[in-house]
């Protein structure tokens, strides 16, 4: 489990910029405009959102495979959004670099739930049997 929060956190900073460039280099850019290293920082905050908890959540679980359920999850949605962004379709879709985390971090409660209560069900099941 250590391994695994050490990646973390610099894997869920990554991930945008990794996911627009899937895209293509000028989506990237779209992403880091004028100032690159202002929007580096801004953006990494943004996504403390979600990746600060997910992070503080994985102290919870006993097995890896528990938590790969919420960070999977979080991961594949978090990437889907940033790469289906689109900054220049309108004005306010810089506001979805704030709301991305938001939601990603409800869907890190809801599945981070379910992988807690598998990994206590096989916790239990190892101690009885």
């Amino acid at each position: 489990m250590r391994k695994l929060r050490v990646m973390l956190l610099p894997a869920g900073l990554v991930l945008p910029f990794f996911s627009r460039l899937l895209g293509g280099a000028d989506r990237l850019f779209s992403y880091l405009g004028e100032s690159p290293i202002t929007a580096i920082i801004v953006m990494s905050l943004c996504n403390m959102i979600a990746w600060g908890p997910l992070f503080v959540f994985s102290f919870a679980f006993n097995r890896v495979g528990s938590f790969l359920i919420p960070g999977v999850s979080s991961f594949l949605y978090f990437g889907f959004r940033h790469y289906h962004l689109e900054m220049t379709s309108h004005e306010s879709a810089v506001l979805e670099i704030i709301w991305i985390p938001v939601h990603t971090l409800v869907l890190i409660v809801l599945t981070g739930g379910g992988g807690y209560f598998l990994d206590k069900k096989m916790e239990e099941s190892k101690n009885d049997g």
